[in-house]
């Protein structure tokens, strides 16, 4: 993972990041505040041999003297001297517990041993070296004291420096633990938020879906917030930066093959949920505000939702035209000068069968006739085969990916089932794509927010009057010759 990648997956993932700072703060404070405090003190010891002033006899006291050192150190904190020390203090304590309260250390080669105390308060660790290096010291006594009455004690143990009462609690200051817990705060946050990036299967990028279907991605639809499919047809009242994303993916279209344009259309997706419909409604009135004529046709036989979304009559629609019931021209309704639409009418049992069928084929080819453009909503590939029955059909399909949620395993089945059949894939389109994404690639521009130039020149090939586009398509009660 290079270090831009990271940097991509920790942006990706800052909530994880923020939310274990947080934690981190919280808890290194509590720490900070709840800790008990602890003083250190500590008391120096000199032991020292008692011998004659010759060579020989300070020669032989050193050495006993180094011997003593060693086995003084473990008797400092022996159960006897800690026993009797609690007994002094008049602790409740047990020698274990004070065992690791008090250490005894020397430096090789040196007769001073430094007894150190730890407690809760500054006193008490002063009080505690003290009372322990006494006992020692009347311990050592009464172990050196010779067996023969007036002779010498061979070594004696003194204290060369006091304990002192300490200013200041040997504890880390509230500061450092807070710092501490910042900076494992952020550690975990970044590591978790790589892990779990690492393990997200989610289609992250533009270029990661083109990897994966193996075509270009053709368009990206920013995500509106607060805003139905109803209310983000291509008209006045969409946003800016949605019409005009639009308007790129129409433009694209046209130069997926220069040789033989697309004129029918498949939109689809790997599953529900991914905006195909919406996609499919507005990508046929942008082509159709270029100037050209523009067919929709429901082919969501399950679910369709193009009458309720345009406001038309799905009584009948192309069901009934493939079961001979009525001619094409009669399902046909208009939604505004160069633009008609064929919803999907009754829906019959086998959605599938009816699609992959040579009536439907033929109804393609001729319809293409007379429009030049024709846009077919179908389901999601995944859960049913009715776009992939239909995809040979028609010149080329249109995969719909939803920016963070379509994982790469479900582009991969999706474009799969499609490749079995021939299909011929012109692209994807990524749908719902956030506004900081879409900023980071340069995609807004100042003029986006002028609505007076948002609209592309070949707009003026649309419908003028003194009513507005909505007014223009408005459908009429039922379906009507176009």
């Amino acid at each position: 993972m290079t270090i831009q990648k990271a940097a991509e997956a920790i942006r990706r993932r800052y909530t994880l990041v923020v939310l274990a700072l947080i934690i981190g703060i919280l808890a290194s404070s509590a720490i900070a505040l709840l800790r008990p405090l602890a003083y250190e003190s500590t008391a120096r010891l000199y032991v020292a041999a008692q011998v004659g002033d010759s060579a020989d006899a300070v020669y032989q006291g050193s050495l006993v003297t180094e011997q003593r050192v060693t086995s003084y150190i473990d008797l400092l904190t022996s159960d006897r001297v800690l026993a009797a020390t609690l007994e002094r203090l008049q602790l409740t304590a047990s020698p274990e517990d004070l065992r690791d309260r008090v250490t005894a250390t020397n430096a090789p080669g040196s007769v001073l041993i430094d007894v150190e105390a730890t407690a809760p308060t500054a006193p008490d660790a002063a009080r505690l070296a003290e009372t322990v290096s006494a006992v020692f010291i009347d311990l050592v006594n009464e172990i050196e004291r010779p067996a023969q009455p007036g002779r010498i004690q061979p070594v004696a143990v003194r204290v060369v420096q006091p304990a002192t009462v300490p200013s200041d609690p040997i504890s880390l200051p509230v500061a450092a633990i807070i710092g501490i817990g910042v900076f494992v705060g952020l550690a975990v946050g970044i590591g978790t938020a790589l892990l779990v990036d690492s393990l997200d299967r989610t289609v992250r990028d533009a270029e990661q879906l083109s990897n994966v279907a193996g075509v270009p991605n053709l368009g990206e639809i920013p995500f509106v917030s607060n805003a139905s499919r109803r209310s983000l047809l291509l008209d006045d009242q969409a946003p800016p930066s949605w019409s005009e994303s639009l308007r790129q993916l129409r433009t694209n279209l046209q130069y997926v093959n220069l040789d033989r344009p697309p004129k029918t259309i498949c939109v689809t997706s790997a599953v529900e949920g991914e905006g195909k419909t919406t996609t499919a409604i507005n990508l046929a009135i942008a082509s159709s505000l270029s100037g050209n004529r523009v067919l929709l046709i429901d082919g969501d036989l399950r679910r369709p939702s193009v009458a309720s979304v345009l406001g038309l009559e799905e009584k009948v629609g192309l069901t009934s035209v493939l079961a001979g019931r009525v001619p094409a021209e009669q399902a046909t309704q208009v939604w505004s000068s160069r633009l008609r639409a064929i919803t999907s009418g009754p829906t019959p049992p086998n959605p599938s069968e009816i699609l992959g069928s040579g009536q439907m084929s033929s109804l393609i080819a001729g319809l293409h006739r007379n429009y030049d453009l024709i846009v077919i909503d179908t389901p999601p590939v995944l859960p049913v085969t009715d776009a992939v029955a239909l995809s040979p059909s028609v010149d080329g399909v249109l995969v719909v990916s939803r920016a963070g949620k379509t994982t790469t395993s479900q582009i991969d089945s999706a474009v799969k089932a499609l490749q079995n059949v021939s299909a011929n894939i012109l692209g994807t389109v990524r749908t719902l794509v956030g506004t900081a994404e879409l900023k980071k690639h340069g995609r807004y521009q100042s003029s986006y927010h002028d609505t007076a130039n948002a609209a592309t020149l070949d707009d003026s090939l649309a419908p003028r009057s003194a009513r507005s586009l909505a007014d223009a398509r408005r459908p009429s009660p039922g379906p009507r010759n176009a």
